[in-house]
């Protein structure tokens, strides 16, 4: 048998003892960067005046006159019309609102006005309802106004008319 050389043991303890002194280094800095941001993510004291975040709030308001009198408001903001003739329609929209259209259902119908845009506001628009003589109420005709943009094609647009026969 050989006997092994001292200096040769003594080099394998010394790369050994470097390896593991810098894998246990490498465990505690992932531990403390792990920590950190824990700590940064979790952190719940930590304000920001700079970004104000709002929900979107609509403060649309559709008013319908006869011409005579100015047709009452439901609670939820909506309109309804229980007898025949011509209707003024005013969509309003104030300063600081969400974008908003109006919404009328009448007997099983559902049409949409144009909308006002966000970034035009305070602005309004009217358009015209004609309600025949003829037309049948048993579905009631609702004014309902709604906040965002439609999509589809609107039926009613800014000063234009809608008859409901």
């Amino acid at each position: 048998m050989k006997k092994q050389n001292s200096n040769t043991e003594k080099l394998g303890d010394k790369a050994f003892v470097r390896l593991i002194t810098m894998s246990v280094f490498g465990i505690l800095l992932c531990i403390v960067c792990l920590c950190s941001s824990s700590y940064a993510w979790f952190s719940t004291n930590v304000t920001s005046n700079s970004n104000v975040i709002q929900a979107g709030r609509c403060l649309l308001t559709v008013v319908a006159n006869d011409g005579d009198n100015q047709l009452v408001q439901n609670e939820d903001g909506s309109t309804t019309i229980t007898a025949s003739g011509t209707y003024t329609v005013t969509v309003s929209l104030p300063e600081g609102s969400s974008s908003g259209y109006c919404v009328i259902k009448a007997g099983g119908n559902v049409y949409h006005s144009d909308y006002i845009a966000w970034d035009e506001a305070p602005s309004e628009f009217s358009f015209t309802l004609v309600v025949s003589d003829g037309y049948d109420f048993s579905g009631s005709v609702v004014l309902a106004p709604h906040w965002g943009i439609y999509a589809g094609d609107c039926e009613i647009e800014a000063g234009g008319t809608l008859t409901l026969e």
